[in-house]
């Protein structure tokens, strides 16, 4: 896996249908979110398509991994649908999130 650093930010590009563990890597985030300590993992979601349960449920274990690492979590280039579905959960209020023009320079993780 090769992880790609701006300044003190790593970004992820993310893409497809997150609805389950394979589809967002669970350990590997978790990992790199133990090596981020202190810095921003933002995850670019502008080539997601969907989102279910398992992978919100990923999302809130790696904000809690990074807030104990002193990091921060950052969801970037929200879609409407993922954007309703975390609205219509309250995750819209747990998570920082960003619009496409302040989001990073394209340096990423992509993970299919």
């Amino acid at each position: 896996m090769q992880v790609q650093q701006l300044g003190d930010k790593v970004v992820i590009l993310l893409g497809g249908q997150l609805l389950y563990s394979p589809a967002l890597p669970r350990r590997q985030l978790l990992t790199l979110a133990d090596q981020c300590g202190g810095r921003t993992l933002e995850l670019d979601f502008s080539r997601v398509e969907y989102i279910g349960a398992e992978a919100l449920s990923t999302l809130i274990l790696l904000h809690a991994q990074m807030a104990r690492s002193r990091g921060s979590l950052v969801l970037s280039n929200l879609s409407a649908w993922v954007w309703e579905v975390l609205r219509t959960v309250k995750l819209d209020r747990y998570f920082t999130i960003v619009e496409e023009e302040e989001a990073a320079d394209p340096c990423y993780v992509v993970y299919r």
